[in-house]
């Protein structure tokens, strides 16, 4: 992988992913790691399983370069702002997911979104990313806003 700013960003987002097992970038100017907030999957768009020898490879940043490049149209597609949407990396042992997702500082807003998602049943604290948030805590139904 050659040395330029975006691949220090995936490398960091990887990074992030290795050492605490989960990681989010969005789509803002900077693509770094988000490091607080809540995040849920969104709908139609596919992820991909990497094992821990491939992640750092060209391959896996090109396949990131394009997952963010997706984020950002859907974002765009439904006239929201880019800055929501990105890449998570989960970590699963030695697998890694990576997929679209949604991000947001409020816990509330976070939930009526993964509720408008109408796929989501909860969002995922990124501090604490071992305890899912269900929808239906709150008495949110996904699909049903």
């Amino acid at each position: 992988m050659k040395m330029s700013r975006q691949s220090r960003n995936y490398a960091e987002t990887v990074g992030y992913a290795v050492a605490f097992g989960f990681s989010m970038t969005t789509c803002d100017v900077f693509q770094q790691p988000t490091t607080s907030g809540f995040v849920h999957g969104v709908r139609g768009l596919t992820e991909c399983q990497l094992d821990l020898e491939h992640i750092f490879t060209t391959d896996s940043f090109r396949q990131w370069t394009r997952m963010m490049r997706q984020a950002e149209d859907l974002a765009h597609k439904r006239d929201h702002d880019p800055c929501q949407y990105g890449v998570c990396i989960v970590r699963l042992g030695d697998k890694f997911i990576m997929k679209v997702a949604r991000h947001e500082y409020l816990l509330e807003k976070a939930l009526g979104n993964a509720e408008d998602e109408t796929t989501e049943s909860w969002v995922t604290d990124i501090n604490n990313v071992d305890e899912p948030i269900y929808l239906e805590s709150y008495g949110l139904v996904p699909g049903t806003s």
